[in-house]
């Protein structure tokens, strides 16, 4: 566990979510963390929406848990995996990604074998009139009392391509009146793709896709994921030291209103016995370690006081002022600890600097070899998809 070296006199107490990570799994596990007297409660998972997971219940659980304790996330890596935009209705089928381009291709268009993971979501367009009555929104897009239904829906297809041309791995619908759909399919080797089908969408929508590889048309900007993109929580995201930057796969915000992610921090944290190389599932348990030395100065410091301390005093590392995706900027755990000591004088932080000093040289020498680790929230296996032919027209693919 991360926090482990960085915080050497903590105890860290572990809950499992299970394999589906089920709103009610999700919740017994932040309950017995809060019973059991967690200072820092650390999930270094994110999580796209799926049938199985409910990321709204999920939501609820993270947002209502920062109330009174330090929850600490995972911005996730999905900066280079996400996808929004507006989907105006036409007379074609294939809604594009871009202007004329109907598919978007996985792993930039490489070849690949393994899981693929998909969640598409859809909500009626701000503006829109006729969508936001249906859906009980005003002009501004603000939910009101009425249900949540939706003027038609959306289909989530994987195809494969090859020398004999396209087909059609799987697709999937929503069930009943759903806005969004959750794909799941474990692929041979081949180039593969998604597209999105429009099913009697007479209205504007905005559509949202998470992909659990790169996207070669993409949108950095609101890759947050839940519970990231919760009010209350810190989200963290990944600072490269080399390129003195955000890393390029760290999500990022706006997020509802969330500007972004709060902190960045380093993730070539060492981990013996690990087969994990990075990503932000890594900078948010250093950030939640470092968390855990200004309790262990300052054990009556609140939650909103550590979240204070640790976001004033980090080190803004791009335009100033709070940005999507750096936030405050980068954890430094010697200012926060000296903060720390200005804001509640008279604790003990001994502790705090030297444990510092030690993880400061281990995070900075560290190297990243740049693979990192896919940290989204998991439904069960499928198995290998079957591959079928595609009687419908297929969408047009920019090669």
């Amino acid at each position: 566990l991360v926090p482990a070296p960085t915080a050497p006199d903590a105890d860290i107490h572990a809950a499992a979510v299970g394999a589906g990570t089920s709103t009610a799994e999700y919740r017994r596990a932040v309950t017995w963390l809060r019973d059991s007297g967690a200072d820092v409660i650390v999930d270094a998972g994110s999580y796209f929406g799926h049938g199985d997971a409910g990321t709204d219940g999920l939501a609820a659980v993270a947002r209502n848990a920062s109330g009174g304790t330090l929850f600490v996330t995972s911005a996730g890596n999905y900066a280079q995996r996400h996808w929004r935009g507006v989907h105006e209705p036409d007379d074609r089928r294939w809604v594009d990604f871009e202007p004329g381009v109907e598919g978007n291709a996985l792993a930039g268009g490489e070849a690949f074998a393994g899981r693929v993971r998909a969640s598409l979501q859809w909500s009626p367009a701000p503006g829109n009139a006729t969508a936001n009555a249906s859906e009980g929104r005003n002009a501004t897009g603000t939910t009101g009392d009425a249900p949540n239904t939706t003027t038609g829906e959306y289909e989530l297809h994987l195809f494969r391509r090859g020398a004999g041309g396209q087909r059609l791995v799987t697709s999937v619908a929503p069930a009943g009146n759903g806005s969004s759909v959750y794909l799941d399919a474990t692929v041979p080797r081949g180039r593969y793709y998604l597209a999105v089908a429009a099913d009697n969408v007479s209205t504007p929508h905005r559509l949202e896709l998470f992909a659990t590889r790169d996207l070669r048309h993409r949108t950095g900007n609101g890759s947050l994921a839940v519970p990231a993109s919760q009010p209350g929580v810190l989200a963290v995201g990944v600072y490269d030291y080399g390129a003195e930057s955000v890393a390029p796969f760290s999500s990022r915000g706006p997020a509802g209103n969330r500007t972004g992610v709060d902190v960045v921090a380093p993730d070539a944290v060492v981990a013996p016995g690990t087969g994990a190389t990075g990503g932000t599932s890594f900078a948010a348990p250093y950030v939640a370690g470092t968390a855990a030395l200004l309790v262990d100065g300052h054990p009556n410091a609140t939650a909103t006081e550590l979240r204070s301390v640790l976001t004033a005093s980090a080190r803004d590392v791009a335009a100033t002022g709070p940005d999507p995706a750096t936030g405050a900027g980068l954890l430094d755990a010697r200012a926060a600890a000296a903060a720390a000591d200005t804001r509640f004088a008279g604790a003990n932080d001994t502790a705090v600097g030297t444990a510092q000093a030690e993880v400061d040289g281990a995070t900075r020498d560290a190297a990243d070899d740049g693979n990192h680790t896919d940290a989204s929230g998991s439904a069960p296996e499928t198995g290998t998809a079957t591959p079928v032919e595609s009687t419908r027209a297929l969408p047009a693919v920019r090669r």
